[in-house]
């Protein structure tokens, strides 16, 4: 599925917007367009001869990154608008030019590559957010049209188009990055102030939304150990997870459940939920969630929808 976020491609051009509209409207009276999840691809950091960062405890960068991954893919599965796959599940190691090409392949609409960071100071802690540097988007139009060739007449209808799909893609790029930063600084401290600019090459698609996470230092001896802790892996998982649903409910996909459900939230109960778990971590009072739902008791099954107005 490709995802068109109309209202922040063409903001500055009232005629630019009316010819997406209209490619658009001519696109969906040829196609017969179904409800589709938003495809997330999780792209765990090196792996197989690549160990990525060694703490000073020994532990390996690639582990505590698929890790926390799986944990990720767990967390999306609880979103009904939301499938998730992972793009490396064991320790096999993935030519980094190869990560975001294979995301594409897959479908993605959404790429988030997960990383632990080092530094030659110790005393370093902290989560970081990344998004592709602005100076890369002529190269990034240039790649999509060398991905999709036009025919010669075409070729200046398709720049421009690649153009605007490019930029609107940096755009929503950065607005889903603020929302991950936002959530995860609830959960951990952030080593930097904001979302950073970066040129990795993970990051270099010109389709998928891409970020780069860098969940910790490895370098600090402290941060190692958090990072291979399950309950921390979990709540990494929980506030990256919850920053892009917020951002697809702020801006939802055409064609996708988001854009039938813009102010509620439909939440799949898993093992070891209660109703206090689920209210806590959507900042609801138990009454509240219940009352959304229209529960009289305080038992929930696994599997159950609830549906979740958050506050």
């Amino acid at each position: 599925m490709r995802i068109i976020f109309a209202d922040t491609l063409c903001n500055n051009s009232w005629w630019l917007h009316f010819l997406l509209v209209a490619l658009v409207s001519c696109l969906c009276v040829q196609a017969s367009w179904t409800v589709q999840p938003v495809k997330v691809v999780i792209d765990a950091g090196h792996g197989g001869k690549d160990s990525g960062a060694i703490g000073p405890a020994g532990h390996y960068e690639k582990n505590a990154v698929l890790a926390i991954a799986y944990q990720l893919q767990n967390e999306f599965s609880r979103f009904e608008g939301i499938s998730a796959e992972l793009l490396r599940a064991d320790d096999q190691f993935i030519a980094l030019e190869q990560r975001s090409k294979l995301a594409a392949q897959m479908g993605a609409d959404v790429l988030l590559s997960i990383h632990a960071d080092a530094h030659p100071d110790e005393q370093l802690t902290g989560a970081a957010v990344f998004v592709l540097s602005s100076e890369e988007a002529p190269k990034q139009v240039t790649k999509l049209l060398q991905e999709e060739p036009a025919a010669k007449a075409d070729q200046s209808v398709a720049w421009l188009l690649a153009d605007l799909q490019v930029q609107g893609n940096f755009e929503q790029s950065r607005q889903l990055a603020s929302a991950v930063f936002k959530s995860l600084s609830s959960v951990t401290p952030m080593s930097r102030a904001a979302v950073e600019p970066a040129q990795f090459a993970v990051l270099k698609h010109p389709t998928p939304l891409s970020l780069l996470i860098e969940t910790g230092f490895m370098s600090n001896a402290d941060e190692e150990q958090r990072l291979i802790d399950s309950e921390h892996q979990r709540a990494l998982a929980v506030a990256i997870a919850k920053g892009v649903d917020q951002f697809l409910r702020a801006y939802p996909p055409a064609h996708s459940a988001y854009a039938d459900q813009t102010t509620r939230v439909r939440y799949r109960v898993k093992s070891g939920d209660t109703l206090t778990s689920i209210a806590k971590r959507w900042q609801l009072s138990v009454a509240q969630l219940k009352r959304q739902n229209g529960l009289s008791g305080d038992t929930i099954h696994v599997g159950q929808i609830l549906e979740i107005a958050p506050q």
